[in-house]
């Protein structure tokens, strides 16, 4: 998808979280657009780190551990290395180091789950700013039921900015985005961990109309 179709479509879902949101008592400044400058290289780094992550996060679960446990395990894992990715790599560039997150989440088989609350988790602690930023990502790419978790555990901060995240994911449904898997194939190719062109299991891409299969 080109820089300005991605930009187009990021303006469309801002202005509609804007008028989503304008009700609210919220002074936070909106997030800015992310930057398009994440190289090949730098995304094959995040889809290792958050793939290593994960792993880590399954193999030093305790012996025994329930399904339930290891998905907290995991979305731990994913907060946490969200927020350090996004140290790394500035937070300008907060939308698509989250959308590469989501689809390397996706290539492990991480659950829906781990992923909506792991990032929303992320989101609130990383303030209003990065936070919107992340739940841009959020909304564009991941699958419809990891969105649901991620607004839901924003909301369960029970903060105006735990609101304002959960609307801004919520919003990109409402223009039309999601794909076959949830998002709208907006994360940018990065070797096996899927791309813009639907490429590796983690690529997106797809429509709401009717016409779209």
């Amino acid at each position: 998808m080109g820089v300005f179709v991605k930009n187009l479509r990021r303006n469309l879902v801002r202005a509609a979280a804007t008028v989503a949101l304008c009700g609210a008592a919220i002074s936070w400044s909106s997030a800015s657009f992310a930057k398009i400058d994440l190289s090949q290289s730098d995304l094959s780094h995040i889809g290792a780190a958050v793939d290593k992550a994960i792993n880590d996060a399954r193999s030093g679960a305790p012996a025994g551990s329930s399904h339930a446990e290891i998905d907290a395990l995991i979305a731990k894992a994913i907060a946490s290395e969200t927020k350090a990715l996004i140290s790394e790599f500035h937070d300008s560039n907060a939308m698509l180091i989250t959308e590469a997150v989501v689809t390397a989440a996706l290539d492990d088989g991480a659950p829906a789950s781990s992923i909506g609350k792991g990032l929303a988790e992320a989101a609130l602690a990383e303030g209003p700013t990065i936070g919107l930023q992340i739940a841009d990502g959020v909304g564009s790419t991941a699958p419809r039921d990891a969105v649901k978790i991620f607004e839901a555990t924003a909301d369960a901060s029970g903060t105006g900015l735990g609101g304002m995240l959960a609307s801004a994911a919520g919003s990109y449904e409402s223009i039309g985005a999601g794909g076959s898997r949830g998002g709208n194939g907006t994360q940018m190719s990065f070797g096996n961990h899927g791309g813009a062109t639907g490429a590796g299991s983690g690529g997106g891409g797809g429509c709401k109309n009717p016409s779209c299969t």
